[in-house]
């Protein structure tokens, strides 16, 4: 409804001058705010615009003052890179200055899940499971139940998981703990038939006797009649 809208923004903007301080000639309201250097002109102009809006006399003002406490941390997300950034701030949030791994988690987070659930099968599942999120994302994101946001915010983690477990899953031969078999086994051992028919007794060494070829792509599919797999 516009009337519980209104009472939002009053709410907000009440809440909001709460946090500021009175001035000795109780006429004015000031506070201090970190705001990063690029985003000043941003402010100023705001305050421009809000003074433009409500038709005040008195206009507001921005004075960049100087200080000797660290400055907190900022780290300018997107929307691909939020989820990642929430990642590594669950863990803990870096000082000021000190480099953000959340640009390398990017990577290495979705590629170490794979590396230990690589599965063809699975990863498809996963990928067309984060795909649909980041297509539907503007009507799926008007959901706001909170464990419905928690997957959501992952949603390009979840792709990207998807995607390495694609890609590992195909070089470890693997489809639902199945073994695809598409280009031939490269393992083959070098009796022909009539090696075979013309002795009665025959020992194959496996480390040895065989064609020394290679499997083009992961593992040979021969791999899964072995006891070790």
């Amino acid at each position: 409804p516009k009337w519980e809208i209104i009472v939002k923004k009053i709410k907000a903007i009440y809440h909001t001058m709460n946090m500021f301080s009175v001035d000795v000639s109780k006429k004015c309201l000031f506070g201090e705010a970190w705001v990063p250097t690029e985003n000043l002109q941003d402010v100023k102009q705001a305050l421009i615009n809000g003074a433009s809006a409500v038709g005040s006399t008195v206009p507001s003002f921005l004075n960049v003052i100087s200080t000797t406490e660290t400055p907190p941390t900022f780290n300018r997300c997107n929307k691909f890179t939020q989820g990642f950034q929430n990642l590594i701030e669950s863990y803990g949030i870096a000082s000021y200055r000190e480099a953000n791994p959340a640009l390398y988690t990017i990577i290495t987070f979705p590629f170490l899940f794979a590396i230990m659930f690589g599965d063809l099968g699975h990863g498809v599942i996963l990928f067309l499971l984060g795909l649909w999120m980041v297509l539907y994302e503007k009507s799926l994101s008007r959901n706001k139940d909170e464990i419905w946001q928690l997957f959501f915010g992952g949603r390009y983690i979840i792709l990207l998981m998807g995607f390495f477990s694609m890609y590992t899953g195909f070089v470890y031969n693997d489809v639902f703990s199945k073994t695809m078999n598409i280009f031939g086994s490269s393992w083959s051992i070098n009796y022909n038939t009539s090696t075979i028919m013309e002795n009665k007794e025959l020992q194959l060494n496996p480390g040895e006797d065989y064609s020394e070829t290679v499997y083009w792509y992961g593992l040979d599919p021969a791999w899964m009649l072995a006891t070790n797999k």
